[in-house]
């Protein structure tokens, strides 16, 4: 993801986060997209789930958020 990307991301109050786990001896990556509520500030998690690759969790993201935008 680019810089510009996690920008216009971060002003939407959006934020994407992925991270490696081991599932029964095996690396996914866990993709969490979170949503920043204006009245109280906080970041909550929106939608969750995981995948083979980093590449898929973020592509799989961006289509969540251009859901909800």
């Amino acid at each position: 993801m680019l810089e510009d990307d996690i920008q216009e991301l971060i002003s939407r109050g959006w934020w994407v986060s992925v991270t490696p786990v081991n599932v029964g001896g095996k690396w996914k990556f866990t993709c969490g997209v979170y949503k920043k509520y204006k009245k109280s500030g906080n970041w909550v998690t929106n939608n969750c789930k995981s995948f083979a690759n980093p590449q898929m969790c973020y592509d799989w993201a961006l289509k969540q958020i251009e859901k909800d935008v």
